[in-house]
């Protein structure tokens, strides 16, 4: 028997996501509050738009992956235990999906198992692929879902919200190591900048040498990584059009840059 279960690194990561993505929304309504005081009419409607989207990304990236971060699924002899409950072989009926559009308002999970009872298929646990195999049905095989896999694009490949076939592995985890190292490059270079902050600002006699340093960083490492990730004025990096599936088609890792 095998049992299908997220990695630990998911769940660092969701709980990375909703922690800073919380900071962010509270400093953002902070700073929509101070410009309403100062009598900025506009800032209401950044407040609202901030107001209603937030939350929905948080959900989405942070506190729906944690909730779901126990779920085990059994691949047993002649069925699978998803959660602690039976299911056999003989009792599915198919995969259903995708139930809605890629939209950011979309299910959790556009595709489900029908075993006469409904089960999500999430599509972030590592062996999901398996998973089908298992209940007989090869997911290249199933339009909606090659489909809908083969056109999902960004970064919800590399921070652990979808999680390939074992097909494309030897490629995922060469780009997602990559990943990483240019990720930690900006968070290195965002705290050494902060740390010249905190340190001019306590008037410390190497405040300012720091913050030169931390400045120059950001000009000649910090901006080239974003771009390359996520893009600049317009251009999109090679982060936001990830698609594990085409890099493996090209042959190529890291991007296809």
């Amino acid at each position: 028997m095998e049992t299908l279960r997220y990695h630990p690194w998911q769940t660092r990561a969701a709980l990375l996501r909703l922690l800073l993505g919380g900071g962010a929304f509270l400093g953002a309504l902070w700073l929509v509050w101070l410009l309403v005081r100062e009598g900025e009419a506009w800032a209401w409607a950044v407040g609202v738009g901030v107001f209603l989207l937030a939350p929905l990304y948080l959900y989405r990236t942070g506190l729906a992956p944690l909730l779901r971060a126990g779920l085990e699924v059994v691949l047993e002899p002649e069925g699978v235990r998803y959660a602690g409950r039976y299911y056999p072989k003989g009792a599915f009926r198919g995969l259903e999906g995708p139930l809605a559009p890629t939209k950011p308002w979309g299910p959790l999970h556009p595709f489900r198992l029908d075993f006469g009872e409904k089960l999500p298929l999430p599509l972030d646990l590592p062996g999901w692929d398996r998973l089908l195999g298992h209940l007989g049905w090869d997911w290249t095989e199933h339009p909606g879902l090659a489909t809908y896999l083969g056109g999902a694009r960004g970064i919800g490949w590399l921070n652990g919200l979808l999680y390939p076939p074992e097909e494309v592995w030897e490629v995922w985890e060469r780009d997602r190591a990559r990943y990483r190292r240019e990720v930690g490059r900006l968070w290195w270079v965002s705290g050494l900048l902060a740390l010249g902050v905190v340190l001019v600002a306590s008037g410390s006699a190497i405040g300012g040498y720091m913050a030169l340093l931390g400045f120059l960083l950001f000009l000649l490492v910090w901006l080239p990584t974003w771009h390359r990730l996520f893009g600049l004025g317009g251009l999109q990096g090679w982060a936001g059009r990830y698609n594990p599936l085409a890099e493996a088609r090209k042959g190529v890792g890291s991007g296809g840059v």
